[in-house]
């Protein structure tokens, strides 16, 4: 099969998404199917490579949406329609929530598959809605988003596929031995909640250490707030798929105290994986990823008081973050990589015998 997957924003662009995208598109031409990834254009990346097997176009697509730059416009249409054109898809897939949705719009393909990856907070008139609208069907990435997805669009063909990630080549290390060392990663916007982490660790009266991990517009805030809190926190930054491992090896939890409603939460599945317990947001999907006091701990969406008694459980209790770890470590096979590729290769054949 020949699959054409269409994103705002592609590896190395980094994000859950982007993230999930790379492995699906890897793990399928991994199979023996063709993949073309048409994505936005991102700062000093090639508009056109191949990494991992997979073909990638970078087009200028969102920024002359925004701007309204109708010459622009035209002239993207043309070289998206020209890139599908040439590679003959059999199928269509998108993942995106963002402007790029209007060229998906403005010329259909007969069998479109569009993933679900955020909470559906569009209105009708979108263009991610009317595209998603228009596709034979459609990719629910957890039982949130399948629930929310059936709620708003009835009458859609929703499938839930849950997201994966392939086992990382190095073996975990034993947990670490102080169970004060807390890390947060993900871009730096409001609706990481990262704030709310600050708040927390400035409460829990010694004994812990916080590193957020990342770069974003709240970086400069969050590390003001951390100053006038009196709290020393690292910041380390944008950091590399290594160095994101290591300093996961060497914490003793994972904290995520989203504000957004994750759809699914990679951030806390790559943790897991590694042998470490996740304090998360009772919110969105996250309670369907973090087994609340089995793989981690749950605590009440912004409630910073519920946060520091969980925070402050974990850095009390060495053996029970040590259990947690441990039993958090079954990610991978609750959330079976090879078992996702499969799922969408099987849809992606049910959509062309039905077209």
């Amino acid at each position: 099969m020949r699959i054409f997957y269409h994103a705002d924003h592609y590896w190395p662009h980094l994000g859950g998404v982007e993230t999930l995208m790379r492995f699906l598109a890897e793990g399928v031409v991994g199979r023996g199917h063709e993949v073309m990834v048409i994505a936005n254009r991102l700062s000093g990346v090639p508009d056109e490579e191949t990494h991992g097997g997979v073909t990638i176009r970078r087009l200028n697509m969102n920024a002359p949406l925004l701007q309204k730059n109708l010459p622009q416009v035209v002239a993207c249409v043309k070289q998206y329609e020209r890139l599908r054109n040439e590679f003959q898809p059999d199928v269509v897939h998108h993942h995106f929530c963002g402007p790029s949705a209007y060229y998906a719009f403005l010329h259909p393909f007969a069998r479109t598959i569009t993933s679900v990856h955020d909470p559906l907070g569009m209105t009708e008139n979108t263009f991610s809605a009317r595209a998603l609208k228009s596709s034979q069907a459609v990719v629910a990435v957890s039982n949130f988003v399948a629930d929310r997805c059936r709620e708003r669009f009835p009458d859609l063909k929703t499938q839930l596929i849950k997201n994966a990630l392939p086992a990382k080549d190095l073996p975990r290390t034993p947990h670490a031995a102080h169970s004060g060392r807390f890390l947060c990663i993900g871009r730096m916007v409001r609706d990481k909640g990262f704030d709310l982490a600050l708040h927390a660790f400035a409460q829990m009266g010694g004994g812990a250490s916080l590193e957020i991990i990342g770069q974003g517009p709240e970086r400069p805030a969050l590390m003001e707030l951390a100053s006038q809190l009196g709290i020393e926190v690292s910041f380390p930054g944008a950091l590399s798929d290594e160095e994101v491992l290591q300093r996961v090896d060497a914490c003793a939890a994972l904290v995520m105290p989203s504000r957004w409603e994750e759809c699914f939460g990679l951030v806390a599945f790559e943790a897991m994986s590694r042998g470490r317990p996740v304090i998360a947001a009772r919110w969105g999907a996250l309670p369907e990823v973090v087994l609340d006091g089995v793989t981690g701990l749950l605590f009440e969406h912004e409630n910073v008081g519920d946060l520091v008694e969980k925070m402050s459980m974990l850095r009390d209790d060495p053996d029970l973050c040590a259990l947690l770890g441990e039993q958090a470590a079954d990610a991978p096979h609750r959330f079976p990589y090879a078992r996702m590729i499969s799922e969408h290769l099987n849809l992606y054949r049910a959509v062309m015998e039905a077209v």
